[in-house]
């Protein structure tokens, strides 16, 4: 690798730098790179606990690159899909157990 001069402070600097280690001068945009087992990850987090998939999410969609912001995306919409999700099995949860106890207490009630 070619070494160069960091344009502020002089430093020896490698090629792919991001930036100076001495001064911290920005030497050039990082590029954004996310492994597909990341993005699985963040998509699992999103649909399997709904709540935390946000906080990948939001911060995804705050990033300049546009890879990241389409990752942020997914995870927000699946996020927002499993909660919706979440919620009516819940309900549906929540009436199945009254009905049953209702039955229960007519059938007590009725003295059978």
């Amino acid at each position: 690798m070619e070494q160069k001069l960091c344009p502020i402070c002089k430093f020896g600097i490698i090629e792919g730098y991001v930036f100076c280690p001495h001064c911290g001068y920005k030497l050039k945009d990082a590029v954004f790179e996310i492994s597909l087992s990341k993005q699985i990850g963040i998509y699992l987090l999103s649909f399997f606990l709904p709540p935390l998939g946000l906080f990948p999410g939001i911060s995804y969609l705050r990033n300049p690159d546009q890879k990241a912001k389409h990752v942020g995306l997914i995870a927000v919409f699946l996020t927002i899909l499993a909660s919706i999700l979440t919620i009516w099995a819940t309900i549906g949860f929540i009436n199945t157990v009254n009905k049953t106890l209702n039955q229960q207490i007519n059938i007590q009630q009725l003295g059978y």
